[in-house]
Formats: structure tokens, sequence, C-alpha cells
């Protein structure tokens, strides 16, 4: 089945409607909870033998991360990007809580600092700044300490005021976070 699935994936993630790429972010969590009950689990994907865990790690999260800026780099008409972005933002730290916690790190965590240090877009790093909040109680309070606590001080002095803003709202949650 992964061997015609992940093909899948990355074909609809790059659908044109916001509303397949919305619901594929919704249906990404269930996919990666079944995959990591079995992470072992390999099959033959495009040529290559690929784990069920390499699989969420090395297609899941780069797919919602790419839905994260700006709706997944694919500019609309009509507006509605937030709803895909808040779909892949939500998708992203459900999948960070079934990843073991030194892995958090260096996938999901790597690529929203990624999105923090975003200098042209404001809004990603409104959203950079949301999701660390939402992943402080998941990552281990070592890593919460070392970056993540950090990047919302320092967006906290963002220029922007929405910004400033969404990592004052944060502040309460990350207090918690690293028991401090």
């Amino acid at each position: 089945a992964l061997s015609e699935l992940v093909p899948l994936l990355k074909d609809v993630s790059c659908d044109a409607e916001l509303s397949v790429r919305q619901a594929l972010a919704e249906q990404l969590v269930p996919l990666c909870a079944v995959l990591m009950k079995a992470p072992e689990e390999s099959a033959e994907v495009e040529g290559e033998e690929t784990s069920a865990h390499a699989v969420v790690v090395e297609t899941c999260v780069p797919l919602l991360s790419a839905m994260l800026t700006a709706g997944g780099g694919q500019e609309l008409a009509g507006g509605g990007s937030a709803q895909l972005i808040d779909a892949a933002a939500e998708a992203l730290v459900a999948i960070a809580a079934l990843l073991p916690a030194d892995e958090v790190g260096t996938t999901v965590l790597t690529a929203v600092l990624t999105l923090a240090h975003d200098d042209e877009s404001e809004e990603n790093r409104v959203v950079a700044t949301q999701l660390l909040g939402s992943l402080a109680p998941v990552v281990s309070a070592e890593l919460c300490c070392q970056f993540v606590l950090p990047e919302v001080i320092s967006l906290a002095d963002d220029p922007v005021f929405r910004v400033r803003k969404v990592a004052a709202l944060k502040l309460g949650g990350l207090t918690a976070a690293v028991g401090a």
C-alpha cells in the first residue's frame, strides 16, 4: 500500500484546489498514526525500500511544512489559505506528538524555526510563533529551553505587531512547558 500511497500524497499536496490540499492535511494525522504503529514495516516506494517511519518523517512532515507557507506555495485567487495553514499546523503538532521526542527537534522543530527566520514573510513568522507555542509541550524541556523559548523571545521583539502579539499570547504556555 505504501508504494502507491506515497506518490499519491505528493500529487495531492500539489493539487490546484485549496480544499483538496486542506483535506490531505487533515487526513495525514490518522495516516501517520497508523504508520507509527508499525514504524519498521517497509515497502518499495519509488524504487527504494522505505520504512513506515521514514514516510512520516521524510514525506508527511515536509508536505505539511510546505503547506504552511502561503497554502503550500500556490497562489490562491480567492484567498482562504488560512484554513489550509491552520489544518497543516494542527497536523504538524499532532504528528510531532507521534514521533519520539528526540526526533521532533530534527524534523518538525527545524521546519518551524525556518519559518520563524523568514524576514520576508510576516505571515510565516506568525505561523511559526503559533507553532512554537503549540510544540512546547511536545518537545523535551531541554529543546524547549534551548530553542523554542529563545525563539519566541526573539519573535516577541519582532517589528511587526501581529508577530509580537502571538508571541505574547504563547508566553504562558511556554512557561508551563519549561517549568519556570
